[in-house]
């Protein structure tokens, strides 16, 4: 199994396939170039477009780091602090317990079926083939977050997804953002400056994040001084053409740039190219691209006008639904720019 686009310390990532033939469950393989594809007993290796015979993948997270936490996120942003399967077998292992003496039968302790020191977490997703027989997943089913916590009330925000594009599957952990929580002695509460403001207001995930640091809440730093827990990344270095990620989700697909003029745009990754060594177009925070910038055009509701634009219709889907946006303008054409490289110093410098 290949780490995808990122990897973690301390983090094994892999993916169950549930077969509605027998309920049989297979690990699967992921190829050099990040694709995955199934491991059948019968055909050895099949692509995922042939796979017709699954309707669900697993997301299956190993973690030995006890700094790294799971959580789930739905459609509303609600979060919820996975459970890990060895919480899960022992609740099943207490009601069978339970049953077992209520009908005066013999109590056997099954033997601890995980390995010890490593935290295992199941996330199910459920998988959707079109009319002409291309599978896909939906969001927000289709991935998982990541959080990392770090030295004086900092963290790591990761996404992964188990996403579709162009018939194929890709398992991806792409990091979103690294902010900072701090402990109010006055209101006696943990804050995150970052995700109580404007459009980037979360509050279920501040909820949870107060819920993971709850124990070491006296060790957080009393206030957050750090512009890096600030707004979008700078601009100011952008060449006219040019902008800058500051946020991309593989999972949903389309991300945040912020322009050379300074103006937010959202970017679909049908307007990205695939990246070197896989066929996934992505972004990561920071990374620039050369573009062309539209305004977004929209009716008097705020719906947006989307004429002719197919790469919005979701996958089974005929028609492009309508939908509003705080935002004022699209990318286009988008393509990675190479950082720049400094000159090596010569042996008379």
């Amino acid at each position: 199994m290949r780490q995808v686009l990122n990897a973690i310390e301390g983090v094994c990532l892999s993916v169950v396939a549930s077969s509605l033939f027998g309920n049989k469950a297979n690990e699967v393989d992921v190829d050099e170039d990040h694709r995955i594809r199934f491991r059948l007993a019968e055909d050895g290796q099949v692509p995922v477009p042939e796979v017709g015979e699954f309707d669900k993948l697993v997301i299956r997270v190993r973690v030995t780091n006890p700094r790294i936490h799971v959580l789930e996120v739905d459609g509303k942003k609600n979060v919820k602090i996975m459970e890990e399967l060895s919480t899960r077998w022992r609740k099943s292992e207490e009601r069978r317990t339970e049953v077992a003496k209520k009908r005066g039968e013999e109590v056997r302790a099954d033997p601890y079926p995980f390995p010890e020191g490593e935290r295992i977490f199941d996330h199910l997703v459920n998988v959707f083939v079109t009319e002409d027989g291309m599978p896909y997943s939906r969001h927000p089913d289709n991935h998982v977050r990541l959080v990392e916590f770090g030295e004086d009330g900092r963290f790591t925000l990761y996404e992964l997804a188990l996403a579709a594009h162009g018939g194929s599957f890709y398992l991806a952990l792409n990091r979103q953002q690294q902010k900072r929580c701090y402990f109010d002695s006055e209101d006696g509460r943990i804050h995150c400056r970052y995700f109580e403001t404007g459009m980037k207001k979360w509050p279920q995930l501040v909820e949870a994040l107060s819920e993971l640091y709850a124990r070491a809440a006296e060790k957080l730093p009393d206030h957050d001084d750090d512009p890096s827990t600030g707004d979008l990344l700078g601009f100011r270095d952008l060449e006219p053409g040019q902008a800058r990620c500051c946020f991309y989700s593989i999972a949903q697909g389309w991300g945040l740039l912020i322009t050379y003029a300074g103006e937010v745009a959202r970017i679909h990754r049908n307007q990205l190219k695939a990246r070197d060594g896989t066929g996934l177009p992505y972004l990561n925070p920071g990374e620039v691209v050369a573009c062309r910038i539209e305004k977004i055009q929209k009716d008097e509701d705020g719906n947006v006008i989307i004429p002719g634009k197919k790469y919005r219709v979701a996958p089974g889907q005929k028609e492009a639904e309508e939908r509003g946006t705080l935002l004022e303008f699209e990318a286009f054409d988008a393509e990675l720019v190479p950082p720049a490289i400094e000159p090596a110093l010569s042996a008379s410098a």
